[in-house]
């Protein structure tokens, strides 16, 4: 529930899974979100004009970091376009065993998939064709550009080690939100132009 600063992990209730908003927490999440080396990348993929849209840091815990599910990130926050972007701040080197980030590369062109299940809104896409998936395993510090209609997804953490990522999310001036149900109102407060 993103109204709520943290979430758990749904396989023992214990284990932090989501801290929601941590630029707002801590001032070394909002200085890395606010970087200027960082806020040049972002400005060469989305335009000038940039708009801070939300912040969260999701970690995987060691033996119970859950399986994220196939999904694009625009089908939770559209907007009216797609000049979304999320920077991946990895804090852990990130592995296959402790459950590193897998994209389709290109699927961000196919435009907005179906996260239906009979004709509900389930968060997920079926029929990914895994077998074009990559595997994005990089050391910690690294940072990843991520565009809102990327397909993307992430296995469970069977390793003893950490997987948390720093995730600052951006957008262009003119992208607008058109969705303002719980998942996606909570962000507008914190909403600033860079």
């Amino acid at each position: 529930n993103p109204e709520k600063p943290y979430e758990f992990e749904p396989e023992d209730g214990a284990t932090v899974r989501r801290i929601w908003s941590p630029t707002q927490k801590h001032p070394a999440f909002k200085d890395m979100a606010t970087a200027p080396r960082l806020l040049d990348c972002i400005e060469g993929l989305i335009g000038k004009n940039v708009l801070f849209h939300y912040s969260k840091l999701n970690m995987k815990g060691p033996k119970v970091g859950s399986v994220v599910e196939w999904h694009q990130d625009f089908s939770y926050y559209p907007h009216t376009n797609a000049d979304l972007v999320t920077a991946l701040i990895f804090l852990d080197d990130a592995s296959e065993t402790n459950g590193c980030l897998r994209v389709v590369p290109g699927s961000h062109r196919r435009g907005l998939l179906s996260h239906e299940v009979d004709g509900f809104f389930r968060g997920k896409v079926h029929d990914v064709d895994e077998a074009r998936a990559v595997s994005i395993e990089v050391p910690a510090g690294s940072v990843l550009f991520l565009h809102c209609l990327t397909l993307h997804a992430s296995a469970r953490n069977v390793s003893q080690l950490p997987r948390r990522t720093f995730l600052p999310a951006y957008r262009a001036a003119d992208a607008f939100p058109i969705y303002f149900g719980p998942h996606a109102a909570h962000n507008e407060p914190g909403v600033e132009l860079l």
